[in-house]
C-alpha cells in the first residue's frame, strides 16, 4: 500500500524535527511531531487535548538529550516508526481507504506512545477516539439515517470526579452524574448480550473518564466520553450523553448545571 503525499511530507517533517533537536534517528515522538505539523479535519480535538508541537518539542527536549548532529538526509528512521508504518496500513484497511494517510499514522503513532512519559497528563486515549470517530462515521452508508433505532439508557451514574477550574474542586473532589441515551437497531438481535450494547462496558467507560482523569470543564469531559463510546460500539448509530454538576460552585440557587453532547454515524 502506497503513502499519500500528505503522508510522505509529514516523514520529512520528522526528519526535520529530529535534526533540529541534535538526534541521530528519527523517533516515534519526532514522527508524531512531524504528522501534527499537517492540518487535519480534527485540529480542534488535537490543540482541545493538548498536543501541539509546542508542548511536545519541549517535552522532547526534555527526555531525549541532543547527540552528534548529523546530515539530514543521513538520519535513519527507528524500528519504532517501522512498526508504526506497519500498523498505520492496517488502520487504512480498515477504514477502507486505498492509501496511507497521515491520519492513519497519527492513530498508530498514538497508540504506540500510550504511556510513554512524553504523554505525561495528556489524553491520548480521547485523542485515539475522536479520530477513529472521525473516520469510522464517514464510513457509515447514508441509508441507515432513515432506519427506526432502539434507545438504551443509562440514567443518573453518580461517580466523585475532581473536575473543574478551582483548586477546591481539585482537592475535595464533587458528586458528578452522567446520562447516556444509546441507539441502535433492535432488529434481529439475537438474545444474547455479545451481539448487542453491552452497558455494562459503556459504565465502566464512562466511570473511568469521571473518576480516573480531571478535565477542567464538562463540555470536555462529556465530549471525551461520547467519542470513546462511538469508537468503542460501532454497532451505536447515535449517542447522547449528559454530563450533570449539581454541586457547580455558582453563586445562588440553582437545580441543575449539565453538558450535553449529541453524536450520530
Amino acid at each position: 500500500m502506497q503513502y499519500s503525499q500528505a503522508a510522505r511530507t509529514a516523514f520529512q517533517h520528522a526528519r526535520e524535527e529530529a535534526h533540529a533537536l541534535g538526534h541521530d534517528e528519527v523517533l516515534m515522538e519526532h514522527l508524531l511531531l512531524g504528522l501534527l505539523r499537517e492540518a487535519y479535519p480534527f485540529q480542534t480535538q488535537i490543540t482541545e487535548h493538548g498536543f501541539t508541537p509546542e508542548v511536545l518539542r519541549k517535552r522532547l527536549k526534555r527526555l531525549f538529550p541532543p547527540t552528534t548532529r548529523r546530515d539530514q538526509k543521513s538520519i535513519s528512521m527507528s524500528s519504532g516508526v517501522g512498526e508504526v508504518m506497519e500498523t498505520a496500513a492496517i488502520v487504512a484497511k480498515q477504514f477502507g481507504q486505498s492509501e496511507i494517510l497521515p491520519e492513519h499514522l497519527l492513530i498508530s503513532a498514538l497508540e504506540a506512545l500510550h504511556n510513554r512519559p512524553i504523554f505525561d497528563g495528556l489524553n491520548d486515549e480521547a485523542l485515539r477516539a475522536a479520530i477513529r470517530y472521525h473516520y469510522s462515521a464517514e464510513k457509515v452508508p447514508p441509508t441507515l439515517a432513515n432506519q427506526p433505532l432502539g434507545k438504551v439508557v443509562l440514567s443518573g451514574l453518580e461517580f466523585h470526579g475532581r473536575h473543574g477550574v478551582f483548586q477546591e474542586e481539585t482537592r475535595l473532589g464533587a458528586r458528578f452524574v452522567v446520562d447516556a441515551e444509546l441507539f441502535f437497531d433492535f432488529a434481529g438481535i439475537p438474545d444474547d448480550v455479545e451481539s448487542t450494547i453491552d452497558y455494562s462496558k459503556v459504565y465502566l467507560t464512562v466511570q473511568d473518564e469521571v473518576t480516573a482523569k480531571r478535565y477542567y470543564l464538562i463540555e470536555v469531559l462529556a465530549n471525551t466520553i461520547a467519542d470513546r463510546l462511538m469508537m468503542e460500539h460501532p454497532r451505536l448509530q447515535r449517542l447522547l450523553i449528559r454530563v450533570h454538576k449539581p454541586h457547580a460552585p455558582l453563586p445562588g440557587v440553582f437545580r441543575d448545571v449539565y453538558a450535553e453532547v449529541e453524536r450520530v454515524r
